[in-house]
């Protein structure tokens, strides 16, 4: 026999009756809504004369509308059926069982195939599938469920992008560089199913997420410098690590479950560094499903200019991870494999090693010219420094516009600090003859000093390309000194390959106090433009 071209089974007669239960979100996993339903399946078969229900199917927050769900209780379901230990399906509404029509009709022509019947507690009745109205009514009552679920997902996308055009947050998981607390808190309930009288409410901040969280804001700037410096990415996530700087999901405490079961944070991962580095809001712009869709609405992290330099770097191939990357196989010494073996001159690189409880630097080939290694990477600290801090640092940088001299900025920026400093001598002789400048013309003056040199500054960023020795150009000896320990190993290392070469001759046999000076030892030769 066959009803609607499909072939019906022969069954056995002492088959079960099942109950199948579904939610599609329980944020605090109560799965209050799932009791619910099955405490209405039990009172269903006691007026129908049902048999009771011994076999049941729970999907507690899973959806039933995206192709990519995996409901597992659901197939299981399925396979009892066409095991034929199944003879009732009692359901709440044909859409716990389904939110698409093509998986109904899957599910209802095995129901014709295995005789099995479907009962809804919302029609009081069952489902005839031997009926073509039968049929038609489980159809259009999943038909009315994927129309609705997509109806709410129109509304949700149209609030979604009106609010992004905006600049405003849609909710969600925290942007990462995003959010100030702004003093203010609001009551959220952690168990919304339970009765009313035993609910519990949490306190939690009012986030503004127009605002940049000035920590992370920093991160996301710090890898900004050391991809545009040329750090492999495995050195910027071994940094990061190194650090212990926090993910978002670990600063917000943020549980992350698979198959209801609580996942532990792996930390950073590169692509998603990758992902804040080019996300359209870390450039101050609207963002809807990834795409731009109001430019400039909020204040930037990085600029478009910047995270134009990034993308084009990042979609490199040559620019993708490797496994000793992945790994953080990267030097832990500033002068690993950039110090040359003095003595065989052919290129061979120093490497790190220990010799009675001291760490030194050898020929990676023949193991002579060794050097204490702490020496030698304070030496070349100290000679990098000075390298920096030298008015022709610029002939280092390639200019974006030839028409700047970025000589000129320079004397610009060193002219007026030494106004600051007359400023500063004004206000000096005032206190001490009456002649010069008063506190508050002197605060005044110095404002607009230091916004003169940071416009002149910020042309200089503007006139040159991507390189780590920018940040550096027409900052005094105190202020090299600074910006250089702020900086990663990796780009401190990247800074000394682009200003000097060195190599080492090693220390010769004796003692200590025979040892050639450091300079003699470890020889640095500055690299010029001409070079």
């Amino acid at each position: 026999m066959k009803i609607n071209g499909v072939t019906v089974l022969e069954v056995p007669a002492n088959r079960a009756t099942a109950g199948y239960a579904r939610k599609s979100l329980d944020k605090a996993d109560t799965e209050f809504g799932v009791q619910s339903q099955a405490e209405e399946h039990d009172e269903a078969v006691e007026g129908w004369g049902i048999p009771a229900i011994t076999h049941r199917y729970v999907d507690n927050s899973i959806s039933a509308h995206r192709e990519d769900a995996h409901r597992p209780e659901y197939q299981r379901l399925r396979a009892d059926i066409e095991a034929m230990l199944i003879a009732t399906v009692v359901i709440w509404h044909a859409n716990r069982l389904h939110r698409r029509v093509e998986e109904a009709l899957s599910f209802m022509n095995m129901c014709i195939a295995y005789r099995v019947k479907v009962y809804s507690v919302q029609r009081g009745t069952f489902y005839d599938f031997t009926k073509a109205q039968g049929r038609k009514d489980f159809i259009a009552d999943t038909n009315n469920a994927e129309a609705d679920s997509s109806q709410r997902g129109d509304n949700v996308r149209v609030a979604r992008k009106r609010q992004a055009k905006q600049g405003a947050w849609g909710g969600g998981v925290r942007a990462y560089g995003w959010g100030v607390d702004t003093g203010l808190v609001h009551a959220v309930c952690v168990n919304p199913k339970a009765p009313p009288a035993q609910r519990e409410y949490e306190h939690r901040p009012v986030i503004d997420m127009t605002k940049h969280n000035e920590q992370e804001a920093a991160e996301i700037r710090r890898w900004r410098d050391a991809v545009l410096a040329g750090v492999p990415n495995g050195s910027i996530i071994a940094d990061l690590n190194r650090r212990g700087v926090l993910t978002q999901g670990q600063t917000d405490g943020r549980v992350i479950k698979r198959n209801g079961k609580i996942m532990e944070s792996s930390g950073w991962q590169w692509r998603t560094v990758e992902r804040i580095l080019l996300s359209p809001r870390t450039a101050g712009h609207g963002e809807h499903n990834e795409q731009i869709i109001a430019r400039d609405v909020l204040p930037p992290i990085i600029t478009s200019e910047e995270q134009d330099r990034l993308r084009a770097i990042l979609c490199d191939p040559a620019h993708k991870v490797t496994p000793a990357a992945r790994a953080g196989n990267q030097p832990k010494w500033l002068g690993s494999l950039i110090i040359t073996c003095g003595v065989c001159r052919d290129g061979t690189p120093m490497v790190s090693g220990m010799r009675n409880g001291q760490r030194l630097y050898r020929c990676d080939a023949k193991g002579h010219a060794t050097t204490p290694a702490d020496e030698a990477d304070k030496w070349i600290e100290k000679v990098a420094q000075a390298r920096l801090s030298r008015p022709d640092l610029a002939d280092l940088i390639p200019s974006h516009d030839p028409t700047v001299s970025i000589t000129e900025l320079q004397v610009n920026i060193a002219k007026l600090e030494e106004g600051k400093a007359a400023l500063a001598a004004s206000h000096v002789r005032y206190l001490t003859t009456g002649a010069g400048l008063t506190l508050e013309m002197l605060e005044q003056a110095t404002a607009q000093t230091d916004q003169l040199i940071a416009d002149e500054r910020d042309k200089l960023a503007r006139a040159t390309t991507s390189s780590p020795l920018t940040s550096f150009l027409g900052r005094t000896q105190d202020e090299v000194r600074a910006q250089w320990e702020s900086l990663t190993l990796p780009i401190q290392r990247e800074i000394v390959r682009l200003v000097m070469r060195v190599e080492a001759i090693g220390i010769g046999r004796g003692r200590r106090s025979s040892w050639p000076p450091i300079e003699e030892r470890v020889i640095i030769t500055p690299i010029t433009a001409a070079a």
